[in-house]
């Protein structure tokens, strides 16, 4: 049901988009694109600020904590009131995930990567499900013009405003 749900949502976002003719100049949003092979690239990095945050989940001693589009903060909180970074762990495209024992699940672009967790400082990903989600091929959020995704160019982390020349792609 829930995958249903999800499906009518972008089957009515995709219908409010459309190839714009004749073709546009002026401001509106440009897809940011990060290679497929960076996409991939999963693993422990040094303590990064926490700048965009997302959703949360608690698993004593360690809350973690979404970095949108760039991975999860892990913090030890025995101490409540002094919690302590610990790692970072790199998922580019992440907004979501879930644990279930020593697992991680999380969305990772179009895909969803398992990740065995039970080493903290040491993560290993198990596995990769590719195109398990759509991808967003139109800035969320936005009404007006922009520059049509382009998958061969890579996955569209996220949309930045630009001055568009013949821009064929509008939503309203």
């Amino acid at each position: 049901m829930r995958y249903l749900f999800i499906g009518l949502i972008y089957l009515s976002l995709f219908v409010a988009c459309k190839k714009q003719d004749p073709l546009f100049d002026g401001p509106g949003k440009r897809p940011v694109y990060i290679s497929y092979e960076e996409l991939t690239d999963i693993r422990n990095e040094e303590i990064q600020p926490v700048t965009n945050s997302g959703p949360i989940f608690l698993r004593d001693p360690y809350l973690f904590m979404v970095e949108k589009k760039q991975g999860i903060h892990v913090f030890e909180i025995s101490n409540s009131s002094d919690p302590q970074p610990v790692t970072f762990f790199k998922i580019p495209g992440v907004n979501d995930f879930t644990l279930s024992g020593d697992f991680l699940y999380a969305d990772n672009g179009p895909n969803l990567v398992t990740i065995n967790i039970s080493d903290i400082l040491n993560i290993q990903v198990v596995s990769i499900q590719n195109e398990m989600f759509q991808p967003m091929l139109f800035p969320p959020d936005h009404e007006g013009f922009f520059e049509c995704a382009d998958p061969s160019k890579g996955f569209v982390s996220s949309w930045k405003d630009a001055i568009l020349i013949n821009a064929a792609c509008q939503t309203w």
